[in-house]
């Protein structure tokens, strides 16, 4: 004989076996539930999807100057963009919805991207050009105060340009440009006055700092990393970081002092 059940424990079973009926028919019910109720959880949960997507569209798009770190930080912004915006309404599951934000959430930065480079290596070739023919005219390298202004840029904007047409990861200025190019291989450094070229042991400190911050970031707790990277690296304010998280500000501000405060360790030790 069955025993009897508190009204508690019926409403928990039932919430149960609709969460398992809705699984089997392929519901959205967990999920919505999860919106309204938790939603870091569904955040760690779509980590799957999202590493997943990141993985396929870097492989498609394997000539790109992008990380599956960054394609899945676009996803995660995607997700959080789908979270805000989905209504029950809709037609479509949550997580259909979403998945559909998320791969164009990386889309979208790969398309970016792709123009940006385009028109960041033509500049580099308009550089170039008029590097040689400088050398032509006068029989030296021109400075960048020189390359600057044939460009009608400032020296800062030129030194993006040159930064931008290196390889990936900050490499330095005197690796080989020979790719497409007809000028024997010279690296833009190379190309460019020794007394304005930007120094390789700056890039490569630079490069050090880089790559021990992103360990330390990588070696934060799961929640203090998500706060880390959206506040600092998606200039999301407390009050966006307290709504998405289901926290307060306050808590927020702890947490992001805690992570701080981790970080610095470790680039203590590591650097």
């Amino acid at each position: 004989m069955m025993a009897n059940r508190s009204p508690k424990q019926s409403a928990i079973r039932a919430y149960a076996q609709r969460q398992e009926k809705s699984s089997e028919s392929g519901g959205d019910f967990r999920v919505e539930f999860l919106l309204k109720q938790d939603r870091e959880l569904l955040v760690r949960e779509f980590q799957p999807k999202i590493v997943a997507i990141a993985r396929r569209l870097a492989g498609t798009y394997s000539d790109a100057s992008i990380d599956v770190d960054d394609l899945i930080s676009c996803g995660a912004i995607g997700l959080l963009e789908a979270m805000d915006r989905y209504d029950s309404n809709m037609n479509n599951r949550f997580s259909t919805y979403a998945e559909f934000r998320i791969r164009g959430a990386m889309l979208d930065a790969l398309r970016s991207l792709d123009h940006t480079s385009r028109y960041r290596r033509d500049q580099g070739k308009e550089i170039r050009h008029f590097v040689d023919d400088y050398h032509d005219k006068y029989g030296s390298k021109p400075s960048q105060t020189e390359i600057a202004e044939y460009l009608g840029v400032s020296l800062e904007k030129l030194s993006v340009i040159l930064q931008e047409n290196q390889p990936v990861h900050l490499s330095s200025l005197d690796e080989d440009y020979s790719v497409g190019m007809s000028d024997g291989g010279r690296s833009l450094a190379e190309m460019i006055a020794d007394e304005d070229a930007v120094d390789p042991l700056d890039v490569l400190l630079d490069e050090e700092i880089r790559t021990g911050v992103h360990e330390a970031i990588e070696a934060l707790p799961e929640r203090e990393r998500h706060c880390v990277v959206l506040y600092y690296g998606r200039n999301f304010n407390l009050s966006e970081l307290a709504e998405v998280f289901g926290l307060t500000k306050a808590r927020i501000s702890q947490i992001l002092a805690e992570a701080r405060k981790k970080m610095k360790a470790h680039l203590t030790r590591s650097l």
